[in-house]
């Protein structure tokens, strides 16, 4: 079964409900993604502290159209953040709260976090 965010298509640009910066942040990603003649692995987007970067980076996995994403995070509350904002079963995943997307399928993420993960879930995750 495709990734969600292989072949859903989020609803961002003119989205309200989506911050300019997180909106611009997706749109420039998306734009070098798409691009065949930027060739670098590695992209940055740098956003001042209350842009919504948790948002962009929910957003960042469609602009690229990835099968599989690694989203790592600096410390635990902003672990537990990202996880909340990715959760499907969270009424105020972002997907949800900012209507991304109108409804399921959802990612699945899995969270890594100590010696807990199961390595079938890792190969299942999307």
């Amino acid at each position: 079964m495709p990734n969600p965010f292989e072949v859903r298509l989020p609803n961002v640009l003119g989205n309200r409900n989506v911050r300019n910066p997180q909106r611009e942040a997706y749109e420039a990603l998306a734009n070098y993604a798409t691009d065949p003649r930027e060739t670098e692995r590695e992209v940055g987007i740098v956003l001042p502290v209350g842009c919504g970067k948790s948002g962009a980076i929910t957003l960042t996995p469609f602009a690229f159209r990835s099968k599989r994403t690694l989203v790592v995070a600096p410390g635990l509350n902003i672990a537990d953040q990202l996880a909340a904002d990715f959760n499907p079963t969270k009424t105020d995943m972002f997907y949800r709260k900012c209507n991304i997307l109108d409804g399921p399928p959802y990612p699945e993420p899995v969270e890594i976090r100590g010696t807990s993960t199961n390595r079938g879930d890792l190969d299942e995750v999307q």
